[in-house]
């Protein structure tokens, strides 16, 4: 049986499971669909209308196209209904800040109203936000992951630039919410005279120099008197050398639907290599998740897979970092089942990736409702913080899996990511 955010009791340890090693290809390693109190999974529907085709994408245009599965969106579906049902009752965004000489201690995205959020979090799980940005007003609309570096600079990765759609964008902001940078990735690989759309789930810095911004999906669109059409482009990774926004950005491009169809989210590793999942094609199925890697991403990229699309699982979002509190500290990779609400901690051996543990599940809100998006751990280790799309930020003790949960009126109605001020997972 799930629990609950009313009874918020802990939870046992972190499970090991000895023995499992799998190596790199197209089988699947070891998932978290088997948890106790998995949700039957159904592949989101590829979009069936040109990002075009909506208009002027105002934020409830865009979540009843997702919702209704005509354009791919970064939650569930029924996440997205709700989200837009409460858009609706509550049009306007009402943000109560309570400014504060000391630092932040978490960032978390309100994606519903384009909002960047700095909290201060206290020892009794209460929160007191010091700080909102209206992204939207530096043109970065819908913001979904979030991440802080080294330099405790924040990052945050917004669907689109604008209203319509036309490119995904990558921010930098400085640790007191300032903008530093504007990452903005026109689509790639479009056809010359045709119009061209696409937006992003996730991006960032890698630590080395480089910043990422994804082309979640994209198309191009095109008429010629009364008759119209549309094409999907590639899916891939744009990168810029930091600090050169204005640049045109190198484009890394995944053949669409050869395996990959979709991108969702993504980490870089202490290598600069990408880690992603994706929705994509695998030797038996067509619409299920997979996880991937892009090596050596700026100077010879290659496609790697590490988990085959299937249809019973789920992706989430993707980090890389160590456990401090162990004795041994071998980076992992978390990997993270919003249907399950489970996060699978890989670690990388002799011959590839192994299933070492899990952590979750999270706490259900008052109708049963969780789904962990993406997030990272503070700089000690203990705590992995994750936005829930129902409205607020999963936490996680990792040395107990202790589950709990923080609240604010000001995440409403859906979180995206969240990142601990002093991070031990930069991006």
């Amino acid at each position: 049986m799930r629990l609950s955010l009313m009874t918020a009791v802990c939870l046992v340890s972190v499970a090991l499971l000895a023995g499992c090693s799998n190596t790199q290809s197209t089988s699947n390693l070891p998932s978290t669909s088997f948890a106790a109190g998995a949700r039957a999974i159904v592949p989101p529907q590829l979009q069936t209308v040109s990002m075009a085709d909506a208009g002027n994408m105002s934020q409830t245009n865009l979540l009843k196209l997702q919702a209704e599965g005509k354009l791919v969106g970064p939650f569930s579906r029924h996440a997205l209904e709700r989200a837009l049902q409460y858009l609706r009752h509550h049009p306007h965004a009402q943000m109560r800040v309570h400014p504060q000489s000391k630092g932040s201690d978490l960032w978390v995205t309100n994606t519903g109203y384009s909002y960047l959020l700095a909290m201060t979090v206290y020892k009794n799980g209460g929160t007191s936000q010091t700080a909102a940005i209206n992204t939207a007003e530096n043109g970065c609309y819908y913001p979904v992951t979030v991440k802080t570096d080294a330099h405790a600079n924040v990052w945050t990765a917004c669907e689109s630039n604008n209203g319509n759609q036309s490119a995904g964008v990558e921010q930098e902001y400085s640790s007191g919410g300032q903008l530093v940078a504007t990452y903005d990735g026109s689509a790639q690989g479009c056809t010359p005279g045709w119009s061209c759309y696409s937006f992003t789930f996730d991006g960032g810095s890698d630590g080395m120099g480089h910043v990422y911004l994804e082309q979640t999906s994209a198309d191009e669109y095109y008429c010629s008197g009364s008759t119209c059409a549309f094409e999907y482009l590639d899916p891939g990774f744009m990168w810029w050398n930091e600090g050169s926004p204005s640049s045109s950005p190198t484009f890394i491009s995944l053949p669409y639907g050869n395996p990959v169809r979709l991108i969702f989210y993504m980490a870089t590793d202490s290598s600069g290599n990408i880690w992603f999942d994706y929705l994509g094609c695998g030797s038996a199925t067509c619409g299920g998740y997979g996880l991937a890697e892009i090596t050596n991403p700026t100077s010879n990229p290659q496609f790697v897979s590490i988990v085959s699309p299937y249809y019973n699982n789920a992706w989430g979002g993707v980090s890389w970092w160590c456990l401090l509190h162990s004795k041994v500290c071998p980076p992992r990779l978390a990997v993270t089942n919003p249907s399950t609400t489970y996060t699978a901690l890989y670690e990388q051996g002799t011959s590839g990736l192994q299933l070492v543990g899990l952590l979750g599940p999270t706490l259900e809100g008052f109708d049963g409702l969780s789904e962990p998006i993406a997030g990272g751990i503070n700089k000690s280790g203990t705590q992995l913080a994750q936005g829930d799309a129902f409205g607020w930020v999963d936490i996680t003790n990792t040395a107990s899996n202790k589950q709990s949960v923080l609240m604010n009126l000001n995440f409403l109605p859906s979180v995206g990511g969240a990142s601990w001020a002093k991070s031990g997972s930069a991006p």
